[in-house]
């Protein structure tokens, strides 16, 4: 159903606009809006059922960034839908005085686009490191799996090893043999019961050099797939580890790495950490009444870490950071964009 036009500014517009999309994903999802506030308090950000239902009547013209996101997490959609209602509106005014389609407008949230069409320039900076960061992860992970198949297939090949000298061998006394045989054949007197017993000998020594090849180019192939694959995983693992290098250069903070992959920065803290400590219910409403400070519970949960991943986590998380981590408000942004090949923080 396509959005009625909304009167007042474009801040109240923009806000009513987002309301409705509210209350029509609510409605979409069955939820009452009891169940929407509950499960916007279980987010970590209670918002009151009386708030909800001056939002969506209209008498509330505000909202902030926060209740966006937890609103959308809690209707199970981006929050870009909620800004700009992709398929429930053909225009949507991205900023005053500037109508685009939604889409426009959830590619220009996203960093992959100008909200204003004059460039099509994608994210530059930090975004763009960090997508090309996840970029090479994605390529890294694949080369492992590769290389992890080519190391299994070597496995299943070893038995193999050794016909590529058995072949040589074999192929050196078939060529006595045959040698032996021309001189027989052209001598006068030749020992038949000798021509007879190298004809076979000939023969067995055919069939032994067709398995022999056969299984020394099975071996050959998988050596071959193994090198490939390993010298491209690690030319990814120095890429990454010099584009890590290369963001830290330009006063960046490089992407968190899976703990897969911890190996690339030994002591560095992993995708895995954060979970951990994200992961923790911190029951206190967001303001606080035991007075602690949002570094200090956090600091409690590091605490509770390995003193190595502990220290390295204290040491990369901003204050700002901390707050959002020891709040429980979770942002998860879709990545997307390829990295240039060749491509560095500083390019």
């Amino acid at each position: 159903m396509e959005q009625q036009p909304i009167e007042g500014d474009w801040a109240t517009r923009l806000a009513l606009s987002i309301a409705t999309e509210v209350r029509r994903h609510r409605q979409r999802r069955k939820m009452s809006a009891q169940q929407l506030s509950d499960r916007c308090g279980e987010l970590g950000l209670p918002i009151q059922r009386s708030v909800l239902a001056n939002l969506e009547s209209g008498r509330r013209t505000t909202i902030n960034v926060a209740e966006v996101l937890v609103l959308a997490a809690a209707l199970g959609v981006p929050p870009g839908e909620l800004i700009f209602p992709v398929g429930n509106s053909p225009v949507v005014e991205i900023l005053p005085g500037e109508k685009r389609e939604p889409l426009a407008g959830i590619n220009w949230l996203a960093g992959i686009d100008s909200f204003s069409g004059q460039t099509s320039a994608q994210a530059t900076g930090s975004l763009l490191h960090a997508r090309s960061h996840e970029e090479l992860v994605g390529r890294l992970n694949q080369a492992l799996a590769f290389r992890e198949i080519a190391d299994a297939r070597m496995a299943e090949v070893a038995q193999y090893r050794q016909a590529a000298q058995d072949f040589a061998d074999a192929e050196a006394q078939a060529a006595a043999a045959q040698s032996e045989l021309n001189r027989l054949d052209d001598a006068a007197d030749g020992d038949a019961e000798r021509l007879s017993e190298l004809q076979k000998e000939l023969l067995a020594l055919g069939n032994r050099l067709g398995d022999l090849a056969r299984e020394a180019e099975l071996y050959r192939r998988a050596l071959s797939s193994a090198h490939r694959y390993h010298v491209n995983a690690t030319s990814l693992e120095e890429r990454l580890r010099a584009f890590r290098k290369g963001i830290r250069r330009v006063g960046g903070i490089p992407p968190l790495l899976p703990s897969s992959l911890s190996y690339i920065e030994p002591g560095a803290p992993t995708l895995e950490d954060i979970e951990v400590v994200s992961s923790r219910r911190i029951e206190e409403s967001p303001g606080r009444p035991d007075g602690r400070r949002a570094d200090e519970v956090l600091g409690s949960v590091v605490e509770e870490l390995p003193s190595e991943v502990g220290s390295a986590l204290e040491g990369l998380l901003s204050e700002r950071f901390a707050d959002l981590v020891a709040d429980a408000v979770v942002q998860k942004l879709e990545r997307g964009g390829a990295i240039a090949e060749g491509g560095s923080p500083e390019s």
